[in-house]
């Protein structure tokens, strides 16, 4: 039962349902020979009916049409017809008004009215950053209601749309009147996005996330990625705590984790990223020491470090610095300092937080600085996260004889 209506430049198909059938598929052809025919709908037909509109007037074309069942499984094609357009206008169609955005969270609602003239197919939906900038389609799939929401937006951002219809006589929106007004709406609408988010602890291959609680949130989701840009993965959903650990981290890898905020309304609005690096640790769970730079310190079996020997010269300093990362913003690292030298005029000392340190001046800290047989352990708070060093230092002075006096320094914590 497959006919072809000529109207203008536009063919309309009508055929007989299919029993069975779950959509339809449309081919043309420029002649009725089986290999010249490709198929031209680029949605789904769940009717039996369908505009052609052809930009070639006088030229002959002809169809077939076939149905597909619903696991797509598609059936023999149709006898063919044919038709010959005329040219000529087919219509004067309008555009979409009444546009509208409403806002909640980070989605943006369009609601607007069909067009006043016009046999309307579907619609097509076009956002753009700026109101006079590229406006790029939005709609994957033909929109046959007039609302469309655009959901998964940036927070604070401010979006641009506008509404075409692409009609049934097979008039394309590029032919139509033009696009609906114009309408903007800024994401937020209220809700937040968690804040505060860092690493509370690492504990082998477990790492714990804590972040502030967000007013009106229902429920929060973690999400994990191997870069800070790109597409992060959904690690766990549906928690109901300001915390959470994760028990797949790998040892040796650098994670980026965010975690957002899932409102009643749908919206699920990210925090900023925090990454945290899984690797060597000490017997501290949010300190992990990295190596240990400059001097010729020697490491020992006891895990001491020894100061050069045999011993440097008079009125000299060694050093060596400490390197290590800190996944808190309320950790500390304990170092133990021990010296064997001629009492009163041999010292050494451990250097304060990410400063260089010398002997006799600003720098170290001051229940550090020891000489003779003593030892001492410091416990150095590192208040914020992220890279950072210290330095231990001995200085041979002023007896001006050498020896075989040394210091020895090593991580407790």
């Amino acid at each position: 039962g497959l006919t072809a209506t000529v109207s203008g430049n536009s063919v309309t198909l009508n055929w007989a349902s299919v029993n069975g059938a779950s959509y339809y598929n449309v081919y043309r052809g420029i002649t009725d020979s089986d290999w010249n025919y490709s198929k031209i709908n680029t949605y789904d037909i769940h009717n039996t009916s369908y505009p052609d509109y052809i930009q070639d007037s006088g030229t002959t074309y002809y169809y077939k049409v076939a149905a597909v069942s619903s696991n797509g499984t598609e059936g023999s094609q149709s006898s063919a017809v044919s038709a010959t357009v005329t040219g000529g206008a087919s219509g004067s169609p309008s555009a979409p008004t009444g546009l509208s955005a409403t806002v909640s969270g980070n989605s943006i609602t369009l609601n607007w009215n069909p067009p006043a003239s016009g046999n309307v197919s579907y619609y097509n939906v076009y956002r753009s950053d700026s109101e006079s900038g590229y406006y790029s389609q939005k709609n994957n799939y033909s929109i046959y209601s007039p609302t469309y929401t655009d959901s998964g937006l940036s927070t604070g951002a401010t979006y641009y749309y506008k509404v075409s219809a692409v009609f049934w006589d097979g008039t394309p929106e590029s032919q139509s009147a033009p696009y609906s007004v114009t309408v903007s709406g800024s994401t937020g609408g209220g809700l937040s996005a968690p804040t505060g988010l860092h690493i509370s602890s690492i504990s082998g291959n477990s790492v714990t996330l804590t972040w502030e609680s967000v007013s009106g949130a229902s429920s929060y989701n973690v999400y994990r990625n191997y870069s800070e840009s790109g597409d992060y993965s959904l690690v766990s959903n549906y928690i109901y705590a300001t915390s959470y650990t994760d028990h797949s981290a790998s040892a040796g890898t650098t994670y980026y984790y965010k975690v957002s905020a899932v409102f009643p309304s749908g919206d699920d609005l990210q925090s900023e990223y925090v990454s945290v690096t899984i690797g060597r640790s000490t017997s501290s769970s949010s300190i992990y020491y990295t190596d240990v730079s400059g001097g010729t310190w020697t490491l020992e079996s006891d895990g001491r470090r020894r100061s050069p020997s045999p011993s440097i010269g008079h009125n000299t300093t060694t050093k060596t610095r400490v390197n290590f990362t800190s996944y808190d913003y309320s950790a500390s690292i304990a170092i133990r300092l021990d010296v064997s030298s001629e009492s009163g005029y041999d010292f050494a000392f451990i250097g304060t937080l990410d400063n260089y340190a010398a002997a006799y001046n600003s720098g170290y800290i001051s229940e550090s600085l020891i000489s003779g047989e003593q030892s001492v352990t410091v416990t150095i708070p590192v208040p914020t996260p992220g890279s950072h060093f210290i330095d231990i230092g001995y200085r041979k002075d002023g007896s001006q004889s050498n020896g075989s006096d040394c210091a020895w320094f090593k991580v407790t914590q």
